[in-house]
């Protein structure tokens, strides 16, 4: 055992190591940004979002429904409750299948209705034709 020094009672606590000195980092803002970037405009992409949410609600509901049901799955297998979290993964499975259904569906619905769009004018002008 290492020896104490002569002044120091026996019961005494060791000391506490020194706090690190500060490091200095620095805020991606304050460096020159790389050559050749551009920083996105987050106003765009949000107002984007959002119109996608708004044309298409089921997608947003999927995706929740989606989350919300691997997290339960996850706490559930963390638990050790194997059957809630198979219920949970199977849940899972079927929102996520409700999900790619939904847009599946509105990839169709929107490409049958600019086919209508463009189909309208073509008739139009075939009719004046004749």
């Amino acid at each position: 055992m290492g020896e104490r020094p002569s002044g120091a009672p026996e019961d005494a606590a060791p000391a506490a190591p020194a706090a690190p000195a500060p490091v200095r980092v620095e805020m991606f803002m304050e460096q020159e940004p790389p050559r050749g970037f551009i920083a996105p405009d987050v106003t765009k992409l949000n107002d984007r979002k959002m119109e996608l949410a708004k044309k298409n609600p089921l997608v947003l509901v999927g995706t929740g429904v989606t989350c919300f049901v691997l997290a339960r799955g996850l706490v559930a297998m963390r638990r050790g409750d194997s059957r809630t979290s198979q219920l949970m993964m199977r849940g899972r499975v079927a929102a996520q299948g409700f999900t790619v259904a939904v847009l599946a569906a509105s990839a169709a619905y929107v490409s049958y209705r600019e086919k209508q769009a463009t189909a309208a004018p073509e008739a139009e002008i075939a009719e004046e034709k004749a």
